[in-house]
């Protein structure tokens, strides 16, 4: 009788451990499901960043055509504003010698004619500064208009 249980104890350990290890090989499965989980999100994670890259990167891209578009439209109206300057100077400059001619009682065709042609060219380059300035508010209007649609 005591072989029978020395037998019966020797059979509960062996099924304890049998138990044991195939309690560890369900864990080891659980985990392994855990795991393949955790490697399918951070794909779609590493997707979603790899989207939001290509997303921001050609945010960016456009964002830096339009201030390149911008710099180009204030260098022209910036172009067009010296030249106005310049014409109104030389204007004035026509106009206090017209004055004095005036004031001397001197009529002299040919400072008339150079005072018209610097009022010529004043308003000539006050029609370009105008339309330098239209165009940089057109360039600048445009995208947001173009997001309105």
């Amino acid at each position: 009788m005591s072989e029978i249980k020395t037998l019966e104890a020797r059979i509960k350990v062996a099924l304890d451990r049998i138990r044991a290890h195939a309690m560890r090989d369900k864990g080891d499965a659980d985990l392994q499901v855990r795991l393949t989980r955790e490697q399918q999100a951070k794909a779609d994670l590493e997707d979603r960043v790899a989207a939001l890259k290509d997303r921001q990167d050609t945010r960016i891209a456009a964002l830096e055509e339009e201030a390149t578009a911008h710099a180009d439209r204030l260098e022209t109206l910036d172009g067009a504003i010296q030249r106005l300057r310049a014409a109104n100077a030389d204007l004035r400059e026509e106009a206090e010698a017209l004055r004095n001619a005036a004031t001397d009682g001197v009529v002299d065709a040919e400072a008339i004619n150079r005072a018209l042609v610097a009022e010529l060219e004043a308003l000539r380059a006050d029609r370009a500064a105008e339309s330098a300035e239209i165009a940089a508010l057109l360039g600048t209007l445009k995208p947001v208009l173009d997001q309105g649609n």
